[in-house]
Protein backbone atom coordinates (compact mmCIF):
# COMPACT_ATOMS: atom_id res chain seq x y z
CA UNK A 1 0.00 0.00 0.00
CA UNK A 2 2.84 2.40 1.37
CA UNK A 3 4.95 1.49 -2.32
CA UNK A 4 1.07 2.49 -4.52
CA UNK A 5 0.57 5.47 -2.06
CA UNK A 6 4.47 6.71 -3.37
CA UNK A 7 3.61 5.86 -7.38
CA UNK A 8 0.33 7.74 -6.45
CA UNK A 9 2.48 10.88 -5.38
CA UNK A 10 4.21 11.05 -8.70
CA UNK A 11 1.79 9.98 -11.22
CA UNK A 12 -1.34 10.71 -10.25
CA UNK A 13 -2.62 7.63 -12.32
CA UNK A 14 -6.02 6.15 -11.15
CA UNK A 15 -4.32 2.60 -10.97
CA UNK A 16 -2.22 3.34 -8.33
CA UNK A 17 -5.07 5.25 -6.51
CA UNK A 18 -6.95 1.76 -6.97
CA UNK A 19 -4.20 0.13 -5.68
CA UNK A 20 -3.50 1.86 -2.74
CA UNK A 21 -6.90 1.56 -1.56
CA UNK A 22 -7.23 -1.97 -2.42
CA UNK A 23 -4.09 -2.82 -0.67
CA UNK A 24 -4.93 -0.76 2.59
CA UNK A 25 -7.90 -2.67 3.03
CA UNK A 26 -6.61 -5.75 3.08
CA UNK A 27 -4.66 -4.54 5.39
CA UNK A 28 -7.42 -3.49 7.49
CA UNK A 29 -9.05 -6.98 7.21
CA UNK A 30 -5.82 -8.81 7.93
CA UNK A 31 -4.62 -7.04 11.04
CA UNK A 32 -7.12 -4.46 11.78
CA UNK A 33 -5.02 -2.17 14.06
CA UNK A 34 -2.00 -1.99 11.13
CA UNK A 35 -4.65 -1.58 8.67
CA UNK A 36 -6.54 1.39 10.56
CA UNK A 37 -3.25 3.29 11.30
CA UNK A 38 -1.93 2.83 7.50
CA UNK A 39 -5.27 4.65 6.30
CA UNK A 40 -4.89 7.31 8.96
CA UNK A 41 -1.70 8.29 7.66
CA UNK A 42 -2.24 8.04 4.37
CA UNK A 43 -5.25 10.66 4.72
CA UNK A 44 -2.87 12.54 7.08
CA UNK A 45 0.00 12.98 4.67
CA UNK A 46 -2.43 13.37 1.48
CA UNK A 47 -4.26 16.06 3.56
CA UNK A 48 -0.93 17.81 4.68
CA UNK A 49 0.22 18.03 1.17
CA UNK A 50 -2.43 19.40 0.30
CA UNK A 51 -2.11 21.94 2.12
CA UNK A 52 1.02 22.69 2.16
CA UNK A 53 1.78 22.44 -1.66
CA UNK A 54 -1.47 23.81 -2.81
CA UNK A 55 -1.99 20.72 -4.59
CA UNK A 56 -5.74 20.40 -4.26
CA UNK A 57 -6.10 19.40 -7.57
CA UNK A 58 -4.42 15.98 -6.06
CA UNK A 59 -7.36 14.98 -4.36
CA UNK A 60 -9.82 16.51 -6.78
CA UNK A 61 -8.97 14.70 -9.58
CA UNK A 62 -11.24 12.06 -10.75
CA UNK A 63 -8.42 9.67 -10.81
CA UNK A 64 -7.81 10.46 -7.25
CA UNK A 65 -11.44 9.58 -6.37
CA UNK A 66 -10.69 5.65 -7.33
CA UNK A 67 -8.79 5.43 -3.77
CA UNK A 68 -12.37 5.02 -1.90
CA UNK A 69 -13.37 2.69 -4.51
CA UNK A 70 -10.32 0.35 -3.21
CA UNK A 71 -10.99 1.37 -0.19
CA UNK A 72 -14.64 0.32 0.23
CA UNK A 73 -14.22 -3.08 -2.43
CA UNK A 74 -12.82 -5.88 -0.01
CA UNK A 75 -14.48 -4.02 2.88
CA UNK A 76 -18.18 -4.49 1.12
CA UNK A 77 -17.26 -8.18 -0.14
CA UNK A 78 -16.82 -9.39 3.53
CA UNK A 79 -19.71 -7.91 4.94
CA UNK A 80 -21.88 -9.15 2.24
CA UNK A 81 -20.32 -12.78 2.84
CA UNK A 82 -20.84 -12.60 6.20
CA UNK A 83 -24.01 -11.09 5.44
CA UNK A 84 -25.21 -14.38 3.42
CA UNK A 85 -24.15 -16.15 6.22
CA UNK A 86 -26.37 -15.06 8.50
CA UNK A 87 -23.26 -13.99 10.93
CA UNK A 88 -22.98 -9.97 10.73
CA UNK A 89 -23.88 -9.62 14.33
CA UNK A 90 -20.45 -12.38 15.27
CA UNK A 91 -18.67 -10.33 12.66
CA UNK A 92 -18.78 -6.96 14.83
CA UNK A 93 -18.86 -8.17 18.28
CA UNK A 94 -15.49 -10.08 17.24
CA UNK A 95 -14.33 -6.98 15.32
CA UNK A 96 -14.61 -4.74 18.78
CA UNK A 97 -13.71 -7.80 21.22
CA UNK A 98 -9.92 -6.69 20.80
CA UNK A 99 -10.29 -3.19 21.36
CA UNK A 100 -12.46 -3.65 24.60
CA UNK A 101 -10.54 -6.57 26.35
CA UNK A 102 -7.12 -7.55 24.37
CA UNK A 103 -6.03 -3.62 24.80
CA UNK A 104 -6.73 -3.51 28.69
CA UNK A 105 -4.46 -6.40 29.50
CA UNK A 106 -1.75 -6.19 26.44
CA UNK A 107 -0.42 -2.81 27.81
CA UNK A 108 3.08 -2.30 27.82
CA UNK A 109 5.99 0.33 28.77
CA UNK A 110 6.55 1.58 25.32
CA UNK A 111 9.17 -0.30 23.53
CA UNK A 112 9.05 -3.03 26.30
CA UNK A 113 11.71 -5.38 25.76
CA UNK A 114 10.16 -8.55 27.53
CA UNK A 115 13.54 -9.95 27.96
CA UNK A 116 13.83 -12.92 30.14
CA UNK A 117 15.10 -12.71 33.44
CA UNK A 118 18.39 -14.59 33.19
CA UNK A 119 19.07 -11.75 29.91
CA UNK A 120 18.48 -8.58 32.49
CA UNK A 121 20.87 -10.67 34.79
CA UNK A 122 23.68 -10.30 32.48
CA UNK A 123 23.04 -6.75 31.62
CA UNK A 124 22.81 -5.06 34.84
CA UNK A 125 25.26 -7.84 36.64
CA UNK A 126 27.12 -9.44 34.50
CA UNK A 127 31.42 -9.83 33.47
CA UNK A 128 32.01 -5.99 31.74
CA UNK A 129 32.80 -8.23 28.64
CA UNK A 130 29.45 -10.30 28.53
CA UNK A 131 27.14 -7.27 28.96
CA UNK A 132 28.62 -5.23 26.16
CA UNK A 133 28.52 -7.81 24.02
CA UNK A 134 24.53 -8.47 24.86
CA UNK A 135 23.48 -4.76 24.70
CA UNK A 136 25.75 -5.12 21.04
CA UNK A 137 23.62 -7.70 20.37
CA UNK A 138 20.28 -6.10 21.41
CA UNK A 139 20.99 -2.77 19.41
CA UNK A 140 17.53 -3.56 16.86
CA UNK A 141 15.79 -3.68 20.02
CA UNK A 142 17.15 -0.14 21.30
CA UNK A 143 17.58 1.24 17.89
CA UNK A 144 14.02 0.50 16.05
CA UNK A 145 11.16 2.13 18.66
CA UNK A 146 13.19 6.09 18.42
CA UNK A 147 12.69 5.55 14.36
CA UNK A 148 9.05 6.41 14.47
CA UNK A 149 9.73 9.02 16.74
CA UNK A 150 12.27 10.47 14.70
CA UNK A 151 9.95 10.55 11.26
CA UNK A 152 7.20 12.29 13.31
CA UNK A 153 9.68 14.95 13.70
CA UNK A 154 10.41 14.79 10.30
CA UNK A 155 7.08 15.27 9.28
CA UNK A 156 5.85 18.13 11.34
CA UNK A 157 9.79 19.64 9.59
CA UNK A 158 8.55 18.75 6.00
CA UNK A 159 5.18 19.86 6.36
CA UNK A 160 6.09 23.36 7.23
CA UNK A 161 9.04 23.65 4.54
CA UNK A 162 6.63 22.65 2.18
CA UNK A 163 4.33 25.19 3.04
CA UNK A 164 6.66 27.97 3.39
CA UNK A 165 8.65 26.82 0.06
CA UNK A 166 5.19 26.94 -1.57
CA UNK A 167 6.39 24.99 -4.78
CA UNK A 168 2.69 23.79 -5.80
CA UNK A 169 4.70 20.67 -6.79
CA UNK A 170 3.43 17.39 -4.91
CA UNK A 171 6.32 15.04 -6.82
CA UNK A 172 9.37 16.36 -4.99
CA UNK A 173 11.74 14.28 -2.57
CA UNK A 174 10.38 16.49 0.75
CA UNK A 175 6.41 15.49 -0.45
CA UNK A 176 7.87 12.31 -0.46
CA UNK A 177 9.33 12.33 3.05
CA UNK A 178 6.02 13.77 4.53
CA UNK A 179 3.97 10.97 2.75
CA UNK A 180 5.83 8.29 4.30
CA UNK A 181 6.50 9.97 7.59
CA UNK A 182 2.94 9.93 7.79
CA UNK A 183 2.02 6.75 6.83
CA UNK A 184 4.23 5.79 9.59
CA UNK A 185 2.89 8.28 12.59
CA UNK A 186 -0.24 6.42 11.42
CA UNK A 187 1.31 2.80 12.08
CA UNK A 188 3.13 3.75 15.41
CA UNK A 189 -0.33 5.24 16.66
CA UNK A 190 -1.90 1.54 15.96
CA UNK A 191 0.92 0.38 18.29
CA UNK A 192 0.21 2.49 20.77
CA UNK A 193 -2.97 1.95 20.99
CA UNK A 194 -2.67 -1.72 20.99
CA UNK A 195 0.50 -2.60 22.52
CA UNK A 196 3.63 -1.18 23.04
CA UNK A 197 5.90 -4.04 22.90
CA UNK A 198 9.11 -4.64 21.12
CA UNK A 199 7.89 -7.22 18.89
CA UNK A 200 5.25 -4.53 17.30
CA UNK A 201 8.09 -2.18 16.06
CA UNK A 202 9.86 -4.92 14.74
CA UNK A 203 6.96 -6.28 12.65
CA UNK A 204 7.08 -2.81 10.94
CA UNK A 205 9.47 -2.73 8.72
CA UNK A 206 8.95 0.22 7.32
CA UNK A 207 10.22 1.86 10.24
CA UNK A 208 13.77 0.82 9.02
CA UNK A 209 13.20 3.16 5.77
CA UNK A 210 14.15 6.43 8.64
CA UNK A 211 17.74 4.96 9.70
CA UNK A 212 18.01 3.87 5.63
CA UNK A 213 17.58 7.90 4.76
CA UNK A 214 20.01 9.41 7.31
CA UNK A 215 22.66 6.25 6.37
CA UNK A 216 22.40 7.91 3.09
CA UNK A 217 23.10 10.99 3.51
CA UNK A 218 21.79 12.81 0.42
CA UNK A 219 18.56 14.55 1.89
CA UNK A 220 19.71 14.68 6.00
CA UNK A 221 23.14 15.35 6.53
CA UNK A 222 24.61 16.26 9.60
CA UNK A 223 27.91 16.96 9.97
CA UNK A 224 28.45 14.42 13.08
CA UNK A 225 26.98 11.44 11.12
CA UNK A 226 29.10 12.36 8.05
CA UNK A 227 31.96 12.09 9.35
CA UNK A 228 31.30 8.47 10.99
CA UNK A 229 28.78 7.62 8.56
CA UNK A 230 31.47 4.67 7.22
CA UNK A 231 31.63 3.35 10.82
CA UNK A 232 27.91 3.85 11.91
CA UNK A 233 27.18 1.53 8.80
CA UNK A 234 29.57 -0.92 9.83
CA UNK A 235 28.42 -0.84 13.44
CA UNK A 236 24.84 -1.18 12.61
CA UNK A 237 25.47 -4.10 9.86
CA UNK A 238 27.58 -6.07 12.90
CA UNK A 239 24.91 -4.89 15.50
CA UNK A 240 22.04 -6.21 13.42
CA UNK A 241 23.64 -9.31 11.99
CA UNK A 242 24.55 -10.25 15.52
CA UNK A 243 20.57 -9.69 16.46
CA UNK A 244 19.40 -11.99 13.67
CA UNK A 245 22.25 -15.15 14.58
CA UNK A 246 21.34 -14.64 17.92
CA UNK A 247 17.59 -15.11 16.77
CA UNK A 248 18.92 -18.51 14.96
CA UNK A 249 20.73 -20.42 17.60
CA UNK A 250 17.44 -21.89 19.30
CA UNK A 251 16.55 -23.74 15.47
CA UNK A 252 19.97 -24.52 14.94
CA UNK A 253 20.47 -26.16 18.27
CA UNK A 254 17.22 -27.90 17.72
CA UNK A 255 18.49 -31.59 17.78
CA UNK A 256 15.07 -32.82 19.34
CA UNK A 257 12.77 -34.49 17.16
CA UNK A 258 9.38 -34.69 17.74
CA UNK A 259 6.87 -37.10 15.98
CA UNK A 260 3.77 -35.57 15.29
CA UNK A 261 0.49 -36.96 13.86
CA UNK A 262 0.88 -33.43 11.12
CA UNK A 263 4.74 -34.43 10.37
CA UNK A 264 7.81 -34.43 12.23
CA UNK A 265 9.44 -31.29 14.23
CA UNK A 266 12.32 -30.04 15.92
CA UNK A 267 12.91 -28.98 19.43
CA UNK A 268 15.56 -27.76 21.67
CA UNK A 269 13.89 -29.80 24.30
CA UNK A 270 11.78 -32.96 24.45
CA UNK A 271 8.00 -32.31 24.67
CA UNK A 272 6.78 -35.11 27.60
CA UNK A 273 3.16 -33.36 26.83
CA UNK A 274 3.05 -34.00 22.87
CA UNK A 275 4.37 -37.63 23.24
CA UNK A 276 2.31 -38.83 26.27
CA UNK A 277 -0.93 -37.44 24.36
CA UNK A 278 0.02 -39.03 21.54
CA UNK A 279 0.65 -42.57 23.60
CA UNK A 280 -2.91 -42.71 25.30
CA UNK A 281 -5.02 -40.49 23.18
CA UNK A 282 -6.50 -41.53 19.24
CA UNK A 283 -6.78 -39.23 16.56
CA UNK A 284 -10.26 -37.40 16.44
CA UNK A 285 -10.52 -37.99 20.16
CA UNK A 286 -11.82 -34.80 22.18
CA UNK A 287 -9.24 -33.61 24.85
CA UNK A 288 -9.37 -30.10 26.29
CA UNK A 289 -6.66 -27.99 26.88
CA UNK A 290 -6.71 -25.52 29.55
CA UNK A 291 -5.93 -22.84 30.13
CA UNK A 292 -4.02 -22.31 26.82
CA UNK A 293 -1.55 -24.23 24.28
CA UNK A 294 -4.01 -24.72 21.47
CA UNK A 295 -1.13 -25.82 19.20
CA UNK A 296 -1.69 -29.12 20.66
CA UNK A 297 -5.13 -30.01 19.17
CA UNK A 298 -3.63 -29.39 15.64
CA UNK A 299 -0.35 -31.60 16.69
CA UNK A 300 -2.14 -34.04 17.63
CA UNK A 301 -5.18 -34.49 15.97
CA UNK A 302 -7.39 -34.19 18.76
CA UNK A 303 -11.21 -32.33 18.99
CA UNK A 304 -11.54 -29.18 21.27
CA UNK A 305 -14.76 -29.72 22.96
CA UNK A 306 -15.56 -26.38 23.27
CA UNK A 307 -15.65 -22.83 20.65
CA UNK A 308 -12.98 -21.67 22.40
CA UNK A 309 -9.04 -22.13 21.27
CA UNK A 310 -7.94 -20.59 25.00
CA UNK A 311 -9.64 -18.79 27.44
CA UNK A 312 -7.61 -16.38 29.42
CA UNK A 313 -8.48 -14.37 32.83
CA UNK A 314 -9.33 -10.53 31.70
CA UNK A 315 -9.09 -11.13 27.84
CA UNK A 316 -12.73 -13.38 28.03
CA UNK A 317 -15.09 -12.56 29.77
CA UNK A 318 -16.86 -14.01 32.57
CA UNK A 319 -19.67 -14.99 30.41
CA UNK A 320 -17.63 -17.00 28.15
CA UNK A 321 -16.06 -18.82 30.61
CA UNK A 322 -19.53 -20.10 31.42
CA UNK A 323 -19.81 -20.76 28.27
CA UNK A 324 -16.96 -22.96 28.16
CA UNK A 325 -17.75 -24.62 31.03
CA UNK A 326 -21.40 -25.11 30.20
CA UNK A 327 -19.69 -26.74 26.62
CA UNK A 328 -17.84 -29.38 28.39
CA UNK A 329 -20.84 -30.61 30.74
CA UNK A 330 -22.86 -31.01 27.25
CA UNK A 331 -19.89 -32.86 25.77
CA UNK A 332 -17.32 -33.95 28.11
CA UNK A 333 -13.70 -35.06 27.07
CA UNK A 334 -12.12 -38.13 28.66
CA UNK A 335 -9.23 -36.06 28.70
CA UNK A 336 -7.65 -32.94 30.06
CA UNK A 337 -4.64 -31.25 29.80
CA UNK A 338 -4.25 -28.56 32.47
CA UNK A 339 -1.69 -25.98 32.78
CA UNK A 340 -1.74 -24.79 37.15
CA UNK A 341 1.09 -22.24 36.56
CA UNK A 342 -0.21 -20.78 33.45
CA UNK A 343 -1.66 -17.98 35.79
CA UNK A 344 1.86 -17.19 37.47
CA UNK A 345 3.65 -16.53 33.62
CA UNK A 346 0.97 -14.67 32.25
CA UNK A 347 1.78 -11.55 34.16
CA UNK A 348 5.17 -11.04 32.11
CA UNK A 349 3.32 -10.44 28.36
CA UNK A 350 0.01 -9.87 30.06
CA UNK A 351 1.10 -7.38 32.98
CA UNK A 352 -2.09 -5.13 32.66
CA UNK A 353 -4.59 -8.41 33.52
CA UNK A 354 -6.79 -7.60 36.53
CA UNK A 355 -6.22 -8.76 39.43
CA UNK A 356 -9.80 -9.44 40.05
CA UNK A 357 -10.26 -11.51 36.96
CA UNK A 358 -7.08 -13.70 38.25
CA UNK A 359 -9.26 -13.62 41.85
CA UNK A 360 -12.51 -14.39 40.48
CA UNK A 361 -14.26 -17.93 40.15
CA UNK A 362 -13.31 -19.80 37.53
CA UNK A 363 -16.15 -22.03 36.33
CA UNK A 364 -14.18 -24.42 34.43
CA UNK A 365 -11.38 -25.25 36.67
CA UNK A 366 -14.16 -25.60 38.81
CA UNK A 367 -15.68 -28.32 36.63
CA UNK A 368 -12.37 -29.95 36.04
CA UNK A 369 -11.82 -30.53 39.61
CA UNK A 370 -15.07 -31.10 40.23
CA UNK A 371 -14.99 -34.14 37.08
CA UNK A 372 -11.52 -35.24 36.34
CA UNK A 373 -8.41 -36.86 38.31
CA UNK A 374 -4.98 -36.06 38.05
CA UNK A 375 -3.00 -38.76 36.05
CA UNK A 376 0.53 -37.75 35.37
CA UNK A 377 3.11 -34.44 35.56
CA UNK A 378 4.20 -33.90 32.03
CA UNK A 379 6.96 -31.09 30.95
CA UNK A 380 7.43 -29.30 27.35
CA UNK A 381 10.78 -27.81 27.38
CA UNK A 382 12.08 -25.83 29.89
CA UNK A 383 9.01 -23.12 31.29
CA UNK A 384 5.80 -25.65 30.55
CA UNK A 385 4.55 -27.94 32.76
CA UNK A 386 1.45 -29.76 32.40
CA UNK A 387 -0.86 -31.92 34.32
CA UNK A 388 -2.34 -34.64 32.04
CA UNK A 389 -6.19 -35.96 33.67
CA UNK A 390 -8.85 -37.93 33.18
CA UNK A 391 -12.29 -38.12 34.19
CA UNK A 392 -12.88 -40.01 37.70
CA UNK A 393 -14.29 -43.69 37.62
CA UNK A 394 -11.88 -44.23 34.44
CA UNK A 395 -8.26 -45.78 34.44
CA UNK A 396 -5.42 -43.22 33.73
CA UNK A 397 -4.37 -44.54 30.04
CA UNK A 398 -0.77 -45.32 31.06
CA UNK A 399 -2.24 -47.87 34.38
CA UNK A 400 -5.13 -49.51 31.93
CA UNK A 401 -4.25 -53.09 31.02
CA UNK A 402 -3.10 -53.34 27.14
CA UNK A 403 -6.05 -54.76 24.97
CA UNK A 404 -4.88 -57.55 22.67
Amino acid sequence: ALYCAVWLLQSRHWVWALTTGTFSSLCLLFEQSKGAGLIVGLAVGLLILAWSVGAQDLLRRWRVATLPVGLLGPRLGTVAYFALQHSLRPMWVDLLWPLKLFVKVAKLPYGDLMLPEAAWHIIHSGPMGLRILTIFTLGPYLLVPVLPLIALGILVHGAFKLRRDNIGDPCTRNAYYVLVCAVLGGLLLSIMIVRTGISQFLYLPPFLLVMAWFLDGRDFRLRLLSRVRPLLIVVLLMSFSSFGLALLTKPLNARCTLQTRRGMLKSAEPDYALAYIQSYVPAGARLFVYPYQPLYYYLTATENPTSFEYLQPGMHTPEQFELAAGQLAARPPRFVLFTPSFFEMVATPFPETPLEALAARDPVEDYIFAHYQPCRTLASGRFWHYVFMTQKGLECPDQAPAKR
